[in-house]
């Protein structure tokens, strides 16, 4: 049991490193019980590959240094016969890890994920609803695919022979499973071993990066203003459909669960609406009284636009952090301190702090481009290498596959710890790429995969569906790259060992021309995919197509680029204003309260009251006016301090060492306060 010690670690480890990505993407505590453990062993199965294979790997080499040397059997062999390697697992119990992790796969991604995903997508108001909505939707889901599949089926059995039919009919259905996943994992390697490299490497470029965070932010402002335009319809068509509803309705209870989902802030709104239709005599919206399938549609329709709107919202104030980050960057790379300075962060009053600050600056400024760099170089090397294995692990004789020629090398001296280091970093770096692009995948809003807990039910259910599609198609395809594939290397004897997952898989010879022709000469197709991605061909086909798209020499993405400028300029300026009402009210507070009596403090504070603008959350960024704060106080020098703090900030005045912004609390005068007057709406000066 010693040695299996560290397998259970290796499995643990993955385990927690699941439990992280997915309570980074997840929400345990809002989502369904149900939909995070389910979604969780999906993940978990899925990433899980990259210890088993490795080990799996190295136990199969083990095996055939006993079988070389005489041994028919892995579990008979002496001790001195060959070396174990260091996480050696029996067969017995990869055979197992392996059964479970293949069918509990199949299970998932074909019949438990699907229908919990149209489950959770229904505007049902009963689980019962609810079930018969998924079951009706996946019917039709499968039967159209049943149609295709049957008389393929029929005609492949007729022409081999229906003797042995259970066994055919098992393969039949591991091929076309692993053929779908084979083409979809080409399809995502494709882009992940571009693009992985490519957004490391640019992400050492700090003022690309911070082009396109203020890109985003004008994009993501769009996004959240049609969502809540969405939102506003969807309020207005409840308030319609709830004047209709009377409390003896048997729709009264419904109508209530839905007003129960509306968000805080509109439910008086919504209220407001439905008084007033329920006083006229006839309504424009809805003109008949709403059926329960109607309400079931209105539901559904309020959920989908919730949920974008708080995604939006959430998603914007996170790139106005990145934004931020980024701008402190660039300023502090003039900072002759060394000290790293931060706009809305310097809390730290620990003993260590300017050691700290001075470290965060050196690696902030200096190391970590070129920790990137480095990384993203290493990276593509590695992507060139798993291209040119794609299209040459057919070629036997002589080895041309890069990952072939190192398991060789470390093969024959038997050297499994080396085997398990190489299979870890080649399995693992194409996890990464093809598990990167399904992160990255955004279909319309139907899946969108959003971290900071933003991601929805259906979108985690569907990134397990693609998953568990992934994992045999992956693992098959990089048996192929180290040719410990018989069906590739042409090994003809019998009890040659091979791997536990061939075993399980066996090498699908049933359909030759798929065996022998799709699988091999298919993955060549990654070239192309590859080549596209490169040259952005899909970034700009969505770019003709309406689909605003970041291209640093086009017209319509420097209009975005100026307006997230401007964006960014005004959150800085408000969060900057908030810092110094707080900062002075505090001031004011203590003063006060150290030189004047309770009355008259309480006194002063009734007087002093601030005009501010409302919550962000609400405000609509085209029409936003800037107006100067106003205050009614008897002491003019706080209107002179506050209009002195409410400074503009311009992020390319400081890149160029023209204008730095000031500190917080302090008074010093910018492009608006130097005379020119504040722009009356917030694009006059783009």
């Amino acid at each position: 049991m010693s040695s299996l010690a560290p397998f259970f670690i290796a499995l643990i480890s993955v385990l927690l490193i699941v439990a992280f990505v997915h309570s980074r993407y997840g929400d345990w505590k809002r989502h369904n019980p149900l939909v995070s453990l389910i979604t969780f062993v999906a993940w978990y199965f899925s990433f899980i590959i990259i210890t088993i294979l490795p080990l799996d790997v190295a136990s199969t080499f083990y095996c055939r240094c006993l079988y070389d040397k005489g041994f028919n059997s892995c579990n008979n062999a002496t001790i001195d016969a060959c070396i174990k390697p260091w996480m050696y697992v029996p067969p017995d119990i990869l055979h197992g890890m392996w059964l479970a992790v293949y069918w509990s796969s199949q299970l998932l991604t074909w019949i438990i994920l699907p229908f919990m995903a149209s489950f959770c997508y229904s505007g049902e108001f009963t689980i019962r609803g609810k079930l018969k909505a998924a079951l009706y939707t996946n019917a039709i889901y499968y039967g159209s695919f049943l149609l295709i599949f049957i008389p393929l089926v029929i005609y492949v059995l007729a022409r081999l022979g229906f003797d042995n039919a259970g066994e055919k009919l098992k393969v039949i259905g591991i091929t076309a499973s692993n053929t779908w996943g084979l083409f979809l994992l080409v399809l995502l390697l494709g882009y992940g071993l571009v693009e992985v490299p490519r957004s490391i490497w640019h992400s050492s470029k700090r003022g690309y990066k911070l082009s396109v965070v203020q890109f985003q932010i004008a994009k993501m402002t769009t996004d959240k203003e049609e969502a809540q335009e969405e939102l506003d319809t969807v309020i207005n068509d409840i308030a319609g459909a709830a004047s209709m509803i009377r409390r003896y309705s048997p729709l009264h209870e419904n109508m209530k669960t839905i007003m129960s989902k509306c968000p805080e802030d509109l439910r008086h709104k919504l209220e407001t609406q439905r008084t007033e239709l329920e006083d006229k005599s006839n309504s424009n919206k809805l003109p008949d009284i709403p059926s329960m399938k109607s309400l079931v549609k209105l539901h559904a329709r309020l959920i989908k636009a919730e949920q974008k709107v708080n995604r939006a919202t959430a998603l914007l104030q996170n790139l106005y952090k990145r934004g931020f980050d980024l701008e402190d960057i660039i300023q502090n790379e003039s900072n002759s301190t060394r000290q790293f300075t931060s706009s809305f962060d310097n809390n730290y009053q620990g003993r260590c702090k300017t050691f700290r600050l001075t470290c965060e600056w050196y690696w902030k400024v200096k190391i970590r481009p070129w920790v990137l760099k480095l990384i993203a170089v290493l990276l593509a090397i590695t992507s060139v290498a798993v291209i040119w294995s794609e299209c040459t692990f057919f070629t036997v004789q002589p080895t041309l596959s890069i990952f072939a020629i190192l398991i060789d090398v470390a093969q024959k001296t038997y050297n499994f710890f080396d085997i398990e280091l190489i299979c870890l970093l080649t399995i693992g770096f194409m996890c990464l790429c093809a598990y990167y692009t399904v992160f990255r995948i955004r279909l319309f809003h139907y899946y969108y995969i959003a971290p900071h807990h933003l991601t929805n039910e259906t979108s985690l259910l569907f990134s397990g569906t693609l998953f568990c599609r992934l994992t045999p198609p992956l693992c098959l395809n990089f048996l192929g790259l180290i040719h410990l594939d018989s069906a590739l290397t042409g090994d003809s004897d019998p009890n040659l060992p091979e791997t536990q997952f061939t075993a399980i898989m066996g090498h699908l010879k049933v359909l030759s021309f798929l065996a022998n022709g799709f699988y091999i000469y298919y993955p060549i197709t990654v070239v192309i995919f590859c080549l596209a991605t490169y040259l952005k061909l899909g970034t700009r086909v969505l770019h003709f197509l309406g689909f605003q798209q970041f291209f640093q020499d086009d017209t319509l993405s420097t209009e975005y680029l100026n307006e997230g400028k401007q964006l960014l300029r005004m959150e800085r300026r408000k969060r900057e204003q908030k810092i110094n009402r707080d900062k002075q009210g505090l001031n004011f507070s203590s003063t006060n309260s150290n030189g004047n009596t309770r009355n008259s403090n309480a006194g002063i504070n009734s007087n002093w009251q601030i005009n501010s603008p409302k919550n962000d959350s609400k405000t609509n960024y085209h029409s936003t006016k800037y107006t100067s704060a106003k205050y009614k106080s008897s002491d003019s020098g706080l209107d002179r301090v506050e209009l002195l703090n409410a400074v503009e900030y311009d992020p390319d005045a400081d890149i160029q060492g023209q204008q730095r912004w000031p500190s917080l609390g302090t008074s010093s005068t910018g492009a608006y306060g130097k005379g020119r007057s504040v722009p009356r709406d917030l694009f006059d000066d783009v």
